[in-house]
């Protein structure tokens, strides 16, 4: 049996597979907002009076981790039969840590809880996530040092939520802390850090993810961490190659029934994980994640961005590049409008099926509840298209849904650039909702495979620790376990309409700052 563990946005998971059965034989789930309310995080994140800030407790991920094994062990899952571990981490979060971090992890004991003994190795209270856009300034200053190749070389261009800007920013506004600082790892390293019981190395596919790491040397890129800070490059964790072992499991665990000669493989990014997750990390299948942000990514070996330079070239776990673009804007959006609405999830494919028709009547908007990362949207607004009802808000709900599904489809069918895609599968929360599976494949006049787990990081990472502790291959392993349970086929008449409504949705897109 082999365990995946994702640390997300607004919980924790874990899957566990049978590679004999070619099945998950259990998943876990915990809630941050409900099972660790504690913290005071109900959506997964401090709630800030500048909405550009967001940060977490990262002892809340702690506290998750010991919270996660407990409850498996109370319901008697064999953690003694697991052979290996692996996990995702929410990418671009950083974690900062004191001198102290590793002679605590070393000499963890089972009789106390995991946060009372890690609680003293933060030299920074907060860890910066992937939603924070507070590093404006800091993404203008490394662009104009490095402009003629930051993005050529890093596979991105300064991103306000990647880590390297994050770093930069707390090194000006905190030195002092800074200086107390040993050890900065991503959210993945941390977790692998606690399970290993020692500061763990950082595998290619989340450094790729900071705009530090250099993706053709493999290293971190020496002149822009010297920019950032001289004494940045003695904090940052080791690379290496996402399929390594990185030691086994420490004693602490032995608690919840894990046996200490169960290996850690090195944990990656969450959207790297969910690409082997969905057996995409091959070229030509697609793989869409709908969750709190969507997110859209593919294998390739070659650099193919949007006309505005929109998206990401990252590292693959399984080896080479992988393209991603992430819409912030993603579940959140879709909850807000439904609420707004008051329709619940179940009524909605019904309502939309009866109701409404493809292309929404001219009805659609441009879904920014939140600041957005693609386009760069810093000071977020709704803007609505359509008649004179629904820009009042006094609209359908049916109709007010419909035309965020088709909004949220054609915004990402126009960012993703060239790609050639046989299939496009999808996971995620939102992947159970027909009308939206089948906005996108009209959208993408493409076959959308729904796969049959939707925890898709969670299931990637139990992937990976089994290729590389039971040396199966990911081909093999995708055929036991990434079965489609539906598939969507795209309406040429749809796909017609839509073709259209992308022009029009362009143009709103592009006067977006006249309603600043």
């Amino acid at each position: 049996m082999y365990l995946g563990i994702d640390i997300g946005t607004q919980g924790m998971k874990a899957q566990i597979i049978d590679i004999k059965a070619s099945s998950v034989v259990h998943t876990e789930a915990i809630s941050f907002g409900k099972d660790l309310a504690e913290f005071n995080c109900p959506l997964g994140y401090i709630v800030n009076t500048d909405p550009l800030v967001v940060h977490c407790n990262p002892l809340m991920w702690v506290a998750g981790i010991d919270l996660l094994f407990a409850r498996m062990k109370s319901k008697s899952v064999p953690l003694n039969l697991i052979r290996a571990i692996s996990g995702s981490g929410q990418q671009h979060g950083s974690v900062y840590l004191n001198a102290s971090f590793e002679e605590v992890l070393k000499n963890l004991k089972q009789d106390i809880n995991l946060l009372t003994q890690i609680e003293g190795v933060f030299s920074r209270k907060t860890a910066p996530i992937w939603m924070d856009r507070s590093t404006h300034d800091e993404c203008i200053e490394l662009y104009n040092q490095f402009k003629d190749r930051i993005q050529r070389d890093t596979g991105s261009p300064p991103i306000e939520r990647f880590t390297g800007p994050q770093i930069m920013k707390f090194f000006k506004s905190n030195k002092e802390e800074y200086d107390k600082t040993k050890y900065i790892h991503v959210i993945s390293s941390f977790i692998a850090s606690l399970l290993i019981g020692k500061s763990a190395p950082l595998d290619y596919s989340d450094a790729s993810g900071t705009n530090l790491f250099n993706l053709s040397t493999l290293t971190w890129d020496k002149e822009i961490t010297n920019f950032i800070s001289p004494t940045l490059l003695d904090k940052l964790p080791s690379l290496i190659p996402s399929a390594t072992s990185i030691g086994s499991i420490c004693s602490y665990y032995g608690k919840y029934g894990l046996s200490e000669k169960a290996e850690v493989i090195a944990f990656a990014g969450d959207n790297p994980s969910s690409l082997v997750g969905i057996g995409a990390s091959l070229p030509g299948i697609g793989g869409i994640s709908l969750g709190t942000s969507d997110t859209f990514f593919c294998a390739t070996q070659e650099s193919t961005l949007d006309e505005g330079g929109y998206g990401h070239m990252m590292g693959n776990p399984a080896g080479g590049l992988m393209k991603l673009l992430c819409f912030t804007n993603g579940s959140l959006a879709r909850e807000k409008v439904r609420s707004e609405c008051g329709i619940s999830w179940e009524e909605v494919n019904k309502l939309i099926a009866e109701n409404t028709i493809p292309g929404n009547e001219g009805n659609f908007l441009l879904p920014y509840f939140v600041p957005e990362s693609v386009p760069l949207i810093l000071n977020p607004k709704p803007i609505f298209s359509g008649s004179d009802k629904y820009m009042k808000g006094e609209e359908r709900g049916e109709v007010k849904l419909r035309g965020i599904l088709e909004s949220q489809a054609i915004r990402m069918k126009l960012h993703i650039g060239k790609v050639e895609l046989s299939k496009i599968r999808v996971t995620g929360g939102a992947s159970e909702n027909k009308s939206l599976c089948q906005i996108l494949a009209d959208v993408f006049e493409i076959d959308i495979e729904r796969i049959s787990v939707t925890e898709s990081a969670a299931l990637g990472a139990a992937l990976r620790a089994a290729n590389v502790e039971a040396q199966i291959l990911l081909i093999d392993l995708y055929k036991k376990f990434i079965i489609p349970i539906e598939t969507f086929k795209p309406n040429k008449e749809n796909s017609e309409v839509y073709k259209k409504m992308l022009i029009e949705y362009k143009k709103l897109e592009l006067s977006y700052k006249d309603y600043m």
